[in-house]
C-alpha cells in the first residue's frame, strides 16, 4: 500500500504463529493521546483530519481491504501550520475481501464494532465507516455514544438516535449534521464523503 494517509509497510515477515509488519516511521502521536491530553481541534484542523481519514479509508477499500479496527489509538497525527495530517495504522486485524463477499468472525475493538459484527450477520467494508463515526463522535464530544462495558447492548446501538443525544448539543451544527447523517442514511464511502463536503468538512 502506498498512500499518504496509510502507514507504509515495507515488508511482511511470516512466522509459525504470526505475521510481522515492518513499517515506516510515523512522527507525532496517536489521536487517543491527543484527546486525553485535553487538546482540541480548530474547525480547519477538524476538516483536514476528517478528509485525511476518508481518503485513507477510500484507498484501502478500493484495494479490497477492510481494516476492522479503526479507532483513535490506530490513527497517528502530525499537526503543522494549522492542519492535521492523519495516517491509519495497525492492519493486524485487516482482511482482503472480494466484492459481494461477507466476513462473519467477530474481530476488532468492542466499542467500535458495527452492529453487523456483533450480530454475526455477515459484513463487509462498511464496518470501517461505522468505526469512523464512533471515532468522530469521540473527537467531538470526548465521550462515546454507548456504554463502555464488556458486553455491548445491541438494542441500545440499534435504537440510537443522534437527534436525541444531548451530548451533541454542544457540537457545531456541521459536526452534528455529519454524525446524524452518518447514522441515519446508512454508511457508504460515497454517502459519508458527500455529506462531509456538504458540511464543509473537506479541503
Amino acid at each position: 500500500m502506498n498512500h499518504p494517509n496509510i502507514i507504509k509497510a515495507y515488508e511482511v515477515v511470516n512466522t509459525l504463529k504470526e505475521a510481522r509488519f515492518i513499517c515506516g516511521l510515523t512522527e507525532g502521536q496517536n489521536l487517543s493521546r491527543y484527546i486525553l491530553a485535553g487538546e482540541r481541534f480548530s474547525e480547519k484542523q477538524l476538516a483536514t483530519l476528517i478528509y485525511s481519514l476518508l481518503k485513507g479509508i477510500q484507498y484501502i477499500h478500493n484495494n479490497g481491504i477492510v481494516h476492522r479496527d479503526l479507532k483513535p489509538e490506530n490513527i497517528m497525527l502530525k499537526i503543522s501550520e494549522g492542519t492535521v495530517h492523519a495516517k491509519i495504522t495497525d492492519f493486524g486485524l485487516s482482511r482482503v475481501i472480494l466484492p459481494r463477499d461477507l466476513l462473519i468472525e467477530q474481530s476488532g475493538t468492542l466499542l467500535f464494532m458495527a452492529p453487523e459484527i456483533l450480530l454475526k450477520y455477515g459484513y463487509g467494508q462498511e464496518v470501517d465507516l461505522w468505526s469512523l463515526g464512533i471515532t468522530l463522535y469521540y473527537v467531538l464530544t470526548r465521550d462515546y455514544p454507548f456504554e463502555t462495558n464488556d458486553k455491548m447492548n445491541i438494542k441500545e446501538i440499534l435504537n440510537y438516535d443522534a437527534q436525541k443525544d444531548e451530548r451533541l448539543d454542544k457540537v457545531s451544527i456541521q459536526g452534528g449534521n455529519l454524525l446524524y447523517n452518518r447514522y441515519s442514511e446508512g454508511y457508504s464511502d460515497e454517502i459519508v464523503g458527500k455529506r462531509s463536503k456538504e458540511e464543509n468538512y473537506s479541503c
